[in-house]
């Protein structure tokens, strides 16, 4: 005869298959939840940071981009300004010059005339390195300066072959040389001058000064490594500041600035390198109104962006100190949470064990004599809930004393656990089932389900397994340690029934079979038919 299967119900019991009453683990969604709630609020922060400081060097290029253009646009009109100022009075000059020279004869009291009043203009122009008088022969006839060295002859110079075989007034920029009367580097503008005749009388001169220039490049503050560049529109060199001698009279017609500059006009702007040295700048440049020159000014995109970089790169180390102390501080306390959390594992496993021990015996590892009461008033209460069968055995060891005082009590000790593993292989098979120690010498067992017959037959058959022990036992006349139960049980539960009753029925059964002579099994129901 096999027990019928558990009784269906929906309702769960807090006893576990295992018999253990297992307390709440902590939430380890919990948690996560809450690392997740500590971790993701640190990407927008640092995104956040990193996205402020993206704009904040954003803007700041390009205010500094705008702020290289301005400057350089506005220093091209400054040098362009002041160099079509020198130009016109010079031009101014030299046709004074001309036009005394065609209306007198080249004697002695005119040319004495006219250096006096060429000294007198060069003094209110300092950008000017000399007024010169060349008469047709190439001779010096009259120079602005305090001396006028013998013998300087300029037949062999470009300008001067130019205009004795060009005849016209037009004012002729020439490329930068060295001056035989100064000895330093000037750029000429110089006019053919004609006798009262008509014909070739000589070359005036006006020679401006690169040094002044120089001095008033300087002072505006470019930059150390700016540049300002004058050049002919076919290209040659005019001046290059700071100067470069082995440049100046180069035509740099070919160079992609220059070629820059054709193609943006009279006046633009560009970012390109620089055919002199290869630095990258920014150039500004115009066209002057009334002369075939282009002024360039440029200033270097390493030099301007200088500044900026520091900024960013100090903003972007601070960004990511802050970032980093933020993702630090997050990861401490998430590591703190993790400690936390490890200690509360550890307090709920050693209370898990202590409620383990508290509800399970520590000789036998079956449940106790708490445990047992606990899962009795909980089974009652399911089985009077849904009116069904519910019988409990209780167990007697015979004549253990005897056993104890014949082998001692640690012989005692390992005969309960054999005995407890022996009901243990019968019983309690099904969920639900409950074997425990109820006290010395006493196990009980809950079978939820089960009626007088089905439960006497589990009686029986533990009987038989523990007599298959055959532990020695001189104390009993079976020669071997066997059981007495006693079997209580409720057809169906009802609503008048109690558990103490049910128990009461187990003891008195048991009673009777220690009785009857031990090494039996005895049911309520057996009790009853007696009486």
């Amino acid at each position: 005869m096999r027990l019928p299967p558990m009784p269906h119900s929906r309702e769960k019991s807090s006893l576990g298959r295992n018999d253990k009453v297992m307390l709440k683990k902590p939430a380890d969604l919990s948690r996560l939840t809450l690392n997740w709630r500590i971790v993701l609020p640190v990407f927008p922060i640092c995104a956040a940071l990193i996205g402020l400081s993206a704009w904040y060097s954003w803007n700041a290029y390009k205010h500094q981009n705008q702020t290289l253009a301005q400057t350089t646009r506005s220093a091209a009109d400054i040098v362009a300004q002041q160099l079509q100022d020198t130009m016109q009075v010079a031009g101014m000059l030299l046709q004074t010059l001309r036009s005394q020279t065609a209306r007198h004869a080249m004697d002695a009291a005119s040319i004495a005339e006219i250096t006096g009043e060429m000294r007198l203009a060069e003094a209110d122009l300092p950008q000017l390195d000399n007024l010169i008088l060349f008469d047709e022969q190439g001779n010096l006839v009259a120079t602005s300066g305090n001396s006028s060295p013998a013998g300087i002859n300029v037949a062999d110079r470009g300008y001067f072959v130019y205009h004795r075989t060009h005849a016209g007034q037009r004012i002729r920029i020439n490329p930068p040389l060295i001056s035989r009367i100064s000895h330093r580097w000037v750029l000429p503008l110089t006019i053919r001058t004609d006798h009262p005749d008509g014909s070739f009388a000589g070359v005036a001169a006006v020679n401006i000064n690169f040094d002044s220039l120089a001095e008033f490049y300087s002072r505006m503050n470019l930059g150390a490594d700016s540049v300002v560049d004058i050049i002919l529109e076919d290209g040659t060199l005019l001046m290059h500041w700071p100067t470069t001698d082995d440049a100046l009279g180069r035509n740099f017609s070919q160079s992609s600035l220059f070629q820059a500059v054709l193609q943006e006009g009279d006046q633009g702007s560009r970012t390109i390198s620089s055919p002199m040295d290869g630095t990258v700048r920014h150039f500004s440049f115009r066209k002057l109104d009334h002369y075939p020159v282009f002024v360039l000014v440029g200033m270097s995109v390493h030099e301007a962006y200088l500044s900026w970089w520091r900024d960013t790169i100090a903003h972007a180390i601070a960004c990511i100190a802050v970032a980093v102390l933020i993702s630090w501080f997050s990861v401490r306390l998430m590591q703190q949470i993790a400690l936390r959390d490890h200690v509360e594992n550890e307090l709920f496993q050693a209370n898990q064990a202590l409620q383990n021990m508290a509800m399970h015996d520590g000789l036998t590892g079956v449940a106790n004599r708490r445990y047992f009461d606990i899962a009795l008033a909980e089974k009652f209460s399911l089985a009077k809930r849904h009116a069904y069968p519910l019988a409990t055995i209780m167990f007697d060891i015979d004549f253990f004393k005897q056993y104890n005082d014949r082998y001692g009590h640690q012989a005692g000790d390992e005969c309960l656990k054999r005995v407890a593993r022996a009901i243990g292989s019968v019983a309690a098979k099904r969920p639900g089932d409950i074997l425990a120690r109820y006290g010395g010498e006493e196990f009980v067992v809950l079978l939820p389900g089960a009626d007088t017959g089905g439960a006497v037959m589990v009686a029986e058959r533990i009987l038989a397994a523990v007599q298959s022990l055959g532990i020695p036992h001189t104390g009993s006349p079976a020669g071997i340690v066997t059981l007495s139960a006693g079997v209580g049980a409720f057809q169906a539960v009802q609503e008048t029934d109690d558990p103490d009753r049910l128990l009461t029925q187990a003891d008195e059964a048991l009673y009777q079979a220690k009785k009857d002579g031990r090494n039996r099994v005895c049911s309520a129901a057996d009790l009853a038919a007696q009486f």
